[in-house]
C-alpha cells in the first residue's frame, strides 16, 4: 500500500508531493484505502444514475433519489447518534484492548436502533398516503414510500455496522460497504432480475421505475448480512465470550447531542430535495441531485481523510496528545487542499460538458453545479473541522452551528426555490455550508487552539 501511495504522490507536482511526503503513514495509507473504494463507489453511483436517467428519464430518477434520501434521513433519527458514538467508543476500547465493553456497547446500541427503525417502518406502512403528502406534498406516491419504509430497518443496522468497522480501522471493509456495495450491487441485481423474474412475477409495474427501488432495498438487506458477518469476525459479538453491559444513561447522555448534530446536518443537506419536491416536480429533484452528486467530487479526499482521521482525533484527544492532534489536522488539511483545487477548477470551467454525459436535459443544471462546487470547495479547504469538534467533546458547539445553518437554509429555500428553482436551492445550500464551516473553524480555534483551514501563504 505504501508503494501505491508513493506512486500516487509522485504523480503530483514536486512542490505538492514534497509537502505530502512527510505526512503520517497511517493517515495516508488509510486514506488511500478508503479513497480507492470511494472511486469505485463514485463510478457505480454515477453510472447507476446515468443508466436510470437514460432508461426512465430524469423525473423517475428524481423519484428514486428522493426515496433513497428519505431512507437515509429517517435512518439518521433511528440511529440516535449511536453511529458516531460507535466510532468513538470502538476506537477507544480497541486501543485499550477492552473487547468486553466493546461488545457490550455494540449489542446494546443494535437493540435500540433496530427497535426504533422497525417502529418507524410500521408507522409508515400503516398510513403511506398521509406520510407521502406530509413529506413530499404528493399523496399519490404512497407505493414508493411503502417500499422505502421496508428498507429503513436494514439501512439503520447496515450503517451502525459500518460505523463499528470504521472505529476498528478496517478501512477496506468500511470503504467497500459504504461506497461500493449498495449502488454497485443494485445495478447488477436489477439487470439480472429484469431479465428473469420481474417480467414473470411483477408485470403490472411495467416501466414505472419502482422496481429499481425494490432492488435497492433488497440489496440493502443482502449487504447487511455480509457486513454483519465481517464485523462478527472482528469482535465476536455472537460468541459466548464475556460481555460487559453498557449503561443506557451513559450511552444516551453522549449520543443525544450527536443525534441532534447529525440530524441537523442531514436536514441541511436534504432540505433542498424535500422542498423542491413540494414546490416543484420530481424532474427538478432529479436535475438537482445529479448536479449535487457531481459537485461533491470536490470532497473525495476530504471523505477519504475523514475516514481514518476521525477515530484518531478521538484517540489523541483521549490521551491528551494535543501536539499529535494539531499535527494530524495540519497534515490532513494540506492533503485535502491540494487534491480539491484541480477538481473544483474542472467543475467550474466545464459544467455543461460534464452534465451532458448523463443526458442532454441535465445541462439545465449547469449553473446549479457551479454554485454547489464553490460551496463544496469552501467545505473542503475547511478541513475535518466538524468531525474534530464532535470527537473532542465539543459536539454541542457544532450542534448550535448546525442549528443556525438549518434554520437559515430552510428560510432561504422557502424564499428562493419558488422563484429560482434548482439555482435557488443550490445558492442556499452553498451559502449555508460555507457559513457553517467558517463558524466551525472559529470554534475549533477558540476551543482547541487548532486551525483547520489550509491555504498556501495564509496558513502557518
Amino acid at each position: 500500500m505504501e508503494r501505491i501511495l508513493t506512486s500516487l504522490i509522485n504523480l503530483l507536482p514536486s512542490a505538492v508531493s514534497n509537502k505530502l511526503q512527510n505526512a503520517d503513514n497511517e493517515l495516508l495509507s488509510g486514506s488511500v484505502l478508503f479513497f480507492i473504494t470511494k472511486l469505485f463507489g463514485i463510478v457505480f453511483t454515477y453510472f447507476f444514475a446515468w443508466w436510470v436517467a437514460r432508461n426512465f428519464g430524469a423525473a423517475k430518477w428524481g423519484f428514486i433519489t428522493l426515496m433513497i434520501t428519505t431512507i437515509n434521513v429517517i435512518s439518521i433519527f433511528c440511529l440516535l447518534g449511536l453511529d458516531m458514538l460507535m466510532i468513538k467508543y470502538v476506537s477507544e476500547f480497541q486501543s485499550q484492548k477492552d473487547m468486553e465493553r466493546l461488545r457490550g456497547f455494540y449489542l446494546r446500541s443494535s437493540q435500540f436502533v433496530l427497535f426504533c427503525s422497525i417502529i418507524i417502518c410500521l408507522v409508515f406502512l400503516a398510513a403511506p398516503s398521509f406520510f407521502s403528502g406530509l413529506l413530499f406534498g404528493k399523496p399519490f406516491i404512497s407505493p414508493w414510500l411503502m417500499v422505502t419504509a421496508l428498507g429503513i430497518p436494514a439501512n439503520v443496522a447496515f450503517q451502525l455496522n459500518n460505523a463499528a468497522l470504521s472505529g476498528l480501522k478496517d478501512m477496506l471493509s468500511y470503504g467497500f460497504f459504504k461506497n461500493v456495495a449498495l449502488f454497485g450491487a443494485s445495478m447488477i441485481f436489477y439487470w439480472i432480475l429484469d431479465a428473469t423474474l420481474f417480467p414473470i412475477y411483477l408485470p403490472r409495474f411495467g416501466d414505472s421505475g419502482i422496481l429499481v427501488l425494490v432492488t435497492y432495498v433488497a440489496v440493502t438487506y443482502l449487504a447487511l448480512m455480509f457486513n454483519t458477518f465481517q464485523l462478527n469476525k472482528k469482535i465476536h459479538f455472537t460468541s459466548r465470550k464475556r460481555i460487559v453491559p453498557f449503561s443506557n444513561k451513559e450511552m444516551f447522555k453522549q449520543s443525544y447531542p450527536l443525534l441532534l448534530t447529525a440530524s441537523l446536518s442531514v436536514i441541511v443537506t436534504t432540505t433542498d430535495y424535500f422542498m423542491l419536491s413540494h414546490f416543484k416536480t420530481p424532474l427538478e429533484v432529479g436535475l438537482y441531485d445529479i448536479a449535487y452528486k457531481v459537485s461533491i467530487l470536490t470532497l473525495i479526499f476530504l471523505l477519504a481523510v475523514n475516514a481514518i482521521a476521525t477515530p484518531k482525533f478521538s484517540e489523541l484527544y483521549k490521551n491528551n496528545d494535543y501536539k499529535g492532534l494539531r499535527k494530524i489536522v495540519r497534515q490532513s488539511s494540506k492533503m485535502i487542499f491540494y487534491s480539491s483545487v484541480p477538481i473544483v477548477t474542472i467543475l467550474v470551467l466545464f459544467p455543461k460538458q460534464i452534465l451532458s454525459l448523463f443526458k442532454d436535459e441535465f445541462v439545465a443544471a449547469s449553473s446549479a453545479l457551479i454554485i454547489l462546487a464553490c460551496g463544496q470547495f469552501i467545505n473542503a479547504i475547511s478541513g475535518s473541522v466538524g468531525n474534530l469538534l464532535k470527537m473532542t467533546n465539543h459536539q454541542l458547539d457544532f450542534q448550535y452551528i448546525a442549528l443556525g445553518s438549518t434554520i437559515l437554509n430552510i428560510g432561504l429555500n422557502f424564499y428562493l426555490i419558488p422563484k429560482y428553482s434548482i439555482n435557488g436551492a443550490a445558492f442556499s445550500s452553498a451559502l449555508c455550508l460555507s457559513l457553517a464551516n467558517i463558524a466551525a473553524m472559529t470554534m475549533a480555534y477558540k476551543r482547541l487552539g487548532i486551525v483547520t483551514l489550509y491555504f498556501p501563504g495564509l496558513s502557518k
